[in-house]
């Protein structure tokens, strides 16, 4: 099936995730046995759905690579294609080929060409208007030529801070992207905003679950279905916490290093990927600074979101303990009025004792004499005040 970007002006977003969920449960299971996974191939404006083999995209992305350089080494293998398909979710990777970006962002897994991209579609992919965003960018940049795209900017005077101005909207609240960038970067910025605006909707997700279960914990709801609800919240914020650490580190390993930041631009693979020989000349090439500042801003917005996330693990660990705290008092109220109760039924029980010792329940002469009702009674009076005296000795030496 092939779309172009005037019908898909005639569908939403949620029209187009119903369409590629629909092809995508029509592969069989016998197909994915075969190793076959549908993949969405976008250039010129339009994407297509395949379904394709390691082996098909292999050949897809080789095909799409220039002649002249076939000479180049660092070509994608099928290695590379393989772990594009793997079911690993949490991984955050990306790899530079020659003339080839493959990009692990979760739920994200694409490959970059020269002037198109193949999305492998996974059961995790919220579409949103990803697709559609890829299909804009792809259509404006197939009408220039190619000494007409913008190349690289190596001046520095625009402050990092002032990129977000570049990450606009339209009126139908599809973002507009920094065109100054190279087509392989300007789709990377895609990626990196819609992987970031997926972890942000489930972040806000499970922020607003837990102020739920707060309220309820502060409410005196029942502790069962509390203690239920938060167990079930742990582990899907403990993976989101996983995943922008993972999103983090990934972000600060390129800026750590030029060398990282310069090989994501296609123009610098030639020297890259030539040989000894040429790759010492790229340490004399300078950085763009547009793609540095785009790299610089994803890290704040990632740093923002792991302290976010680290804060609600945090808060779910502290809500935890507080429950554990107060089922441990409510424990330990239960049992003092467990020992109570057994100190008083001893007393009780010895109060019988003495009665039946002192002849009341006995023929003897002693159930008749007043004085020996009154004895029995002080004496039980005395055993049973002892006894709540060692109940509150024990309340207060060992704060039970």
């Amino acid at each position: 099936m092939i779309l172009n970007m005037e019908h898909m002006q005639d569908f939403n977003n949620s029209d187009i995730n119903t369409l590629i969920n629909k092809n995508y449960e029509l592969i069989s299971k016998i197909s994915r046995v075969q190793g076959k996974h549908m993949v969405i191939e976008i250039s010129g404006g339009q994407f297509k759905m395949n379904e394709f083999s390691c082996t098909d995209i292999l050949n897809r992305v080789r095909g799409a690579c220039d002649a002249k350089n076939a000479n180049c080494s660092g070509a994608i293998s099928y290695r590379d294609c393989k772990m594009m398909l793997t079911d690993i979710e949490y991984v955050y990777s990306i790899d530079t080929r020659f003339e080839c970006i493959l990009v692990r962002l979760f739920p994200i897994s694409c490959l970059i060409l020269r002037n198109s991209i193949l999305v492998v579609v996974n059961e995790n992919m919220k579409m949103d208007g990803f697709i559609k965003d890829l299909c804009r960018i792809t259509e404006l940049y197939s009408k220039m030529s190619m000494d007409d795209r913008p190349g690289p900017r190596y001046d520095n005077s625009v402050h990092p801070n002032r990129y977000a101005s570049s990450l606009s909207a339209h009126d139908d609240g599809t973002t507009t992207y920094n065109l100054r960038l190279p087509f392989e970067i300007c789709v990377l910025e895609c990626c990196f905003i819609t992987s970031i605006s997926h972890l942000e909707s489930d972040l806000i997700s499970f922020e607003n679950k837990y102020k739920i279960l707060e309220d309820k914990v502060y409410n005196n709801k029942k502790f069962k279905d509390i203690s239920i609800i938060l167990h079930e919240l742990k582990h899907p914020v403990s993976n989101l916490l996983e995943i922008s650490t993972g999103f983090e580190e990934l972000i600060n390993d390129i800026l750590d290093s030029e060398e990282n930041i310069k090989i994501l631009e296609f123009s610098n693979h030639i020297i890259h990927y030539g040989g000894e020989q040429m790759k010492s000349n790229l340490s004399y090439r300078p950085v763009n600074h547009d793609l540095q500042f785009l790299l610089e801003y994803i890290d704040q917005e990632v740093e923002q979101l792991s302290k976010r996330t680290k804060t609600l693990d945090n808060s779910l660990i502290h809500l935890e303990r507080h429950i554990n705290l107060e089922l441990s008092i409510t424990r330990n109220e239960m049992m003092r009025l467990e020992m109570m109760c057994g100190i008083v039924g001893v007393a009780f029980g010895l109060g019988a004792c003495l009665s039946g010792l002192y002849g009341m329940n006995v023929v003897n002469g002693l159930e008749d004499n007043r004085y020996a009702f009154y004895v029995i009674t002080i004496v039980f009076l005395i055993v049973l005040s002892i006894a709540i005296y060692i109940t509150r000795l024990i309340k207060i030496k060992h704060r039970v």
